[in-house]
């Protein structure tokens, strides 16, 4: 392919690109406050806080690219105005009054080798949406693994604007402390869809795979993803036929009332009782649509499949799922809350909106003796989450409002080949209707007791119960996995792929939003507190937890078998069963009451640390068989099968855990191993400081003079290896091994000079 030079790297050595880059960030702050007493009673303040953000990202951000010839420049310029009004009506009755405003911009620009060049004969689907002209993505697999890219970045804007009010009341009454209030909060999330408007090609060896003649023998090659690449041959090609800005909008209210009431000496009751307003999100001019299961009709599916696993409809009519030449989209199960749509009519916010979100809190402190060495306290509390995010934004991408054009086993320089494109089955991310609120119950029980008066000891229970989290899983995978050796192709009856068995013929994954899991944490949390006594003031505390779920974080992606949910309950990824955390401070007494230069030289010495041993976090096992589809039904994420308990293993870096429990899944399952059942390496570290203090050191014109301390800090002081990452997929050459550790001994000396 003539055009090759134009993308391949231009120096290398030892098969392996070696450069260095540059990522220079420029960090700025301005700050501007005015406050104003205008009597006794009222009182203003109002700032305005301004941050600029300027940096050059040197492999690009967000993108994945394999080398710095294309860099992000990442615009970062947040605002932050508010004002605060604090009247004191009278000497029991305080009232303040916010109003602010929050403005967080983000500009990602595409700079270094961007611009296709003139010469380069490769044409567009839709060339106008592209006003740079940018070099298209180019992905090289096969286990090659290079990928140039400028993302999505023509350029790529994204702003967020937040409009808050609130007013509190505040009010003394006999042996109650009242609060009243209210805040409503507004917001518009600005964001232009991600996707590649310059095209996307990708190239996995498919094209030179197959059989040849060695010597009259018929043989199989792999196939080679450069020979495909510089055969000019993809295997796909993407491009963004429309990339919108779509703005999403939301209001969250709230109204409270709370009250500490001193029942008697001693006792002190919290009661509380909040509400939330919290409407989903939704697009300000309903520029989307959304799949629902209910809308969709077998019947009329115009699903049409080549052997190949492409889609199109009947001649004339339908091809893929975007608008191309003149033919309509594909849109059996789409529902919209715009009318010019022409589709079946869903909320403006795309799901059920639930306004009875009432929030009770009580608590109590009490205690028990006059002396007052000896307190209980207990609290508990329902909470829900204000859900707006990477739910909403991946929406926006659905058709009709936006569109990929999908193409299959295409040309590097012409992706249209000349004619009508076939189009693979499209992509959605959705949500499922009734979308319940999150909500967390927490609570805690515990006390403190003096004894003595340096020491203090606490003793608690602390826990929390999460309902109704966020999952995100595949409506559309094939309802069971395929026995060991099925092939989905024309000779057995499936000419379309796993296209053509999925339970929505016509899409491909159908990623939805699903607020169905749950959590819990317990602990044990234990502090002892010791100070002032011959200089030494120290303290350590010990937490002894638990806790399981189905997903560690709100965008989680998609489960391995979207029909067995169950099985992803287990420890959380951040699980740390045992906490033991000690700290100290201590100045040395020794001649500190010397005078002269024996002072000066062999006084004011002070230790201080941190010490800090943690158990390990848990491991998920998987297998290198993950990207062959083991179930035959386009999942990810498979797991290894596990015969016994993994984590009586060695515990040295060649064997981390016991690798003789695992074996890789059988075909037609997802592996029998759950999430998270093995322990890397805790923590054992060690931090301290060492300071040197100089006081009375003459000054002119002072009497105090200047003091001089010297600092010497350890961080990890004794050096000790702490293994953090892992190899964990069966079949891997090093599975077992530890992989990565945490930061070696650090050293920090610092002088400080006070006068």
């Amino acid at each position: 392919n003539p055009s090759v030079g134009v993308f391949l790297p231009p120096n290398s050595s030892g098969g392996k690109r070696v450069e260095g880059y540059s990522s220079p960030i420029k960090v700025d702050e301005d700050i501007i406050r005015f406050d104003h007493t205008f009597s006794e009673k009222t009182s203003l303040m109002a700032h305005y806080i301004r941050d600029n953000v300027n940096q050059t990202v040197g492999k690009g951000l967000w993108v994945g690219q394999s080398y710095p010839d294309v860099q992000t420049l990442f615009l970062n310029e947040p605002e932050s105005i508010a004002l605060k009004v604090t009247h004191s009506i009278s000497p029991t009755l305080l009232n303040e009054t916010l109003i602010a405003f929050n403005r967080q911009p983000l500009t990602l620009i595409a700079a270094g080798v961007v611009t296709l060049p003139s010469g380069a004969n490769i044409t567009k689907l839709f060339p106008g949406n592209d006003p740079l002209h940018r070099i298209p993505q180019i992905g090289i697999g096969g286990g090659i693994g290079v990928t140039y890219t400028t993302g999505s970045w023509a350029p790529w804007y994204n702003v967020l604007n937040t409009w808050t009010w609130r007013d509190s009341l505040s009010m003394i009454k006999g042996d109650h402390t009242m609060n009243f209030g209210f805040e409503d909060l507004h917001y518009m999330k600005q964001q232009r869809l991600f996707g590649n408007t310059n095209g996307a090609y990708n190239f996995d060896a498919s094209l030179t795979s197959g059989y040849y003649l060695d010597n009259g023998v018929a043989t199989k090659t792999a196939g080679n993803a450069f020979a495909d690449f510089m055969l000019g041959r993809a295997q796909s090609y993407t491009e963004m036929l429309v990339q919108p800005t779509p703005a999403w909008m939301n209001n969250h209210m709230g109204v409270w009332f709370g009250d500490a009431w001193k029942a008697r000496p001693g006792l002190t009751l919290n009661l509380a009782l909040r509400w939330e307003g919290m409407p989903h999100a939704y697009e300000r001019h309903n520029e989307v649509a959304v799949f629902r299961p209910s809308l969709y009709d077998p019947a009329t599916a115009a699903a049409q499949f080549d052997v190949d696993g492409s889609l199109c409809g009947n001649p004339g009519s339908f091809c893929g799922n975007y608008n191309i030449l003149g033919k309509p989209f594909y849109l059996n199960g789409m529902g919209s809350p715009n009318p010019n749509f022409n589709l079946p009519s869903v909320q403006k916010g795309l799901v059920q909106n639930h306004w009875n979100l009432f929030e009770p809190r009580v608590g109590f402190a009490w205690q028990p003796h006059a002396t007052g060495k000896f307190v209980i306290r207990a609290g508990a509390g329902l909470f829900y989450e204000n859900i707006q995010g990477n739910d909403v934004y991946g929406a926006g991408a659905n058709p009709p409002a936006a569109a990929n054009a999908n193409i299959l086993n295409t040309s590097f320089t012409n992706p249209a080949g000349g004619t009508l494109p076939a189009g693979s089955p499209g992509t959605l991310q959705t949500f499922e209707p009734h979308y319940f609120q999150p909500n967390t119950w927490q609570w805690n029980f515990g006390g403190e007791y003096q004894l003595n008066s340096r020491t203090m000891f606490s003793l608690s229970y602390v826990g929390n119960k999460s309902t109704h989290q966020q999952v995100n899983h595949n409506i559309n995978q094939p309802a069971n996995p395929a026995p060991p050796g099925t092939t989905y192709d024309a000779a057995h009856g499936y000419p379309a792929g796993i296209n053509g068995i999925r339970p929505y013929l016509g899409w491909s994954t159908i990623s939805t939003w699903d607020n169905m899991a749950n959590a819990n944490y317990n602990s044990l949390q234990a502090n002892l507190r010791f100070s002032s006594w011959h200089g030494l003031t120290t303290g350590a505390a010990y937490t002894y937890s638990h806790c399981l779920d189905y997903v560690d974080n709100d965008n989680s992606g998609n489960f391995p078998n979207n029909y067995n949910l169950a099985r992803e309950y287990g420890h959380c990824g951040f699980d740390i069963r045992h906490m033991l955390m000690w700290n100290y401070i201590y100045t040395i007494p020794f001649f500190n009451q010397a005078a002269g230069a024996k002072r000066t030289l062999l006084g004011g010495w002070q230790v201080s640390g941190i010490t800090s041993l943690y158990s390990g976090q848990p491991l998920t096992i998987g297998t290198t068989q993950a990207d062959k589809d083991l179930a035959n039904c386009n999942c990810g994420g498979y797991r290894a099968d596990v015969t016994g308990n993994p984590n009586n293993g060695p515990k040295t870096v060649n064997q981390w855990f016991d690798t003789s429990v695992f074996a890789p899944a059988q075909g037609g399952t997802f592996g029998n191993s759950a999430r998270n059942i093995v322990r890397g390496a805790g923590i054992a570290n060690f931090d301290f400081s060492v300071f040197k203090n100089f006081a009375g050191i003459p000054l002119p014109k002072s009497k105090e003079g200047g003091s001089l301390q010297l600092r010497f800090e350890f961080y990890n002081g004794f050096n000790h290896t702490q293994f953090n990452a892992y190899s964990t997929n069966v079949g891997a050459s090093d599975f077992g091994q530890a992989t990565g550790a945490r930061l070696p001994r650090q050293i920090q000396i610092a002088a400080k000079f006070t006068f």
